[in-house]
């Protein structure tokens, strides 16, 4: 994470290649301006407050997403790692709603072909999960998301 301060004024430029962490110091680095003490304990306490922010903002993107695209039933463990996607882009699409509009495709798509409408959204919704995970392990996306489905008791054909 790299905090660059410029002599260009009321400028601050945050940068980091982990989506998260560059949230988390943005609602910290906000908040800190915005009480004006800046000493250790403040800082501490004020990254520990936008974890939390951010924990929060990622369920509740995980849960509206999930509710947009007509996916019920996900684990909330899930639903945290796919509001994570929200902080994500791919190609300059945002990969939360990416899945969203994957997800209503695969449906309609579906539905068109006669085959089950709500395991295809299901799908759609969850093909790049593995995008939230990368950061925590090494290897290809669709792997890793395929991995972390399985140990959140995802069905093996989703």
């Amino acid at each position: 994470m790299s905090l660059l301060l410029d002599d260009a004024p009321e400028t601050v430029v945050l940068s980091s290649f982990d989506p998260l962490r560059r949230e988390v110091a943005r609602l910290a680095l906000e908040k800190l301006i915005a009480d004006g003490r800046i000493h250790p304990g403040s800082i501490e306490s004020a990254v520990e407050e936008a974890k939390t922010a951010v924990a929060e903002a990622e369920y509740e993107a995980g849960t509206a997403a999930a509710a947009e695209a007509g996916v019920p039933g996900l684990p909330d463990v899930v639903l945290r790692r796919m509001g994570a996607l929200k902080y994500r882009t791919s190609f300059t699409q945002n990969v939360l709603r990416h899945s969203v509009e994957v997800s209503l495709l695969m449906g309609t798509m579906a539905a068109e072909l006669g085959l089950d409408a709500a395991q295809a959204r299901r799908i759609g919704f969850l093909h790049d999960i593995g995008k939230a995970v990368t950061g925590d392990k090494k290897g290809a996306h669709a792997e890793l998301g395929a991995e972390f489905l399985k140990s959140h008791g995802e069905a093996e054909t989703v």
